[in-house]
C-alpha cells in the first residue's frame, strides 16, 4: 500500500478528516514493519505499516505498551495518536520526537 494513502486512509478513519500530506520519508527500522516519518498539515508523526495477515493486533498491542510508558513520564516516548486497521494493512500513527 502506498504510505501517503495509508496514513490519508488511517487519518481520515481515526479523526474523520482529511490532512494535506506533504511528505513521507522512510525510515530505518526492523524487519517486520515499514516505517516513515510524516509531514501533514496536523504536523510531525511516525507512522508503522505491516501486513494485518501477517501480524493480526500487533500495532495495538504496541500501542497499549506505548502509552504506559508514555503515562509514567519517566522517560522520553512517542505519544500515541492512533491505531487504524485498513483492508490490508494496519496503521500505528506516533508523535514524532526530534532528536
Amino acid at each position: 500500500m502506498n504510505p501517503s494513502d495509508a496514513f490519508r486512509l488511517a487519518w481520515e478513519s481515526l479523526f474523520f478528516e482529511c490532512p494535506n500530506v506533504f511528505y513521507v520519508l522512510p525510515i530505518s527500522s526492523g524487519s517486520i514493519n515499514q516505517v516513515f516519518k510524516v509531514e501533514s498539515s496536523d504536523g510531525l508523526f511516525v507512522m508503522k505499516l505491516n501486513a494485518i495477515t501477517l501480524y493480526p493486533k500487533l500495532f495495538s498491542s504496541e500501542a497499549k505498551g506505548l502509552e504506559v510508558i508514555w503515562e509514567t513520564k519517566t522517560f522520553s516516548c512517542s505519544e500515541v495518536i492512533g491505531v487504524c486497521e485498513l483492508k490490508s494493512h494496519q496503521v500505528l500513527i506516533l508523535n514524532y520526537i526530534q532528536s
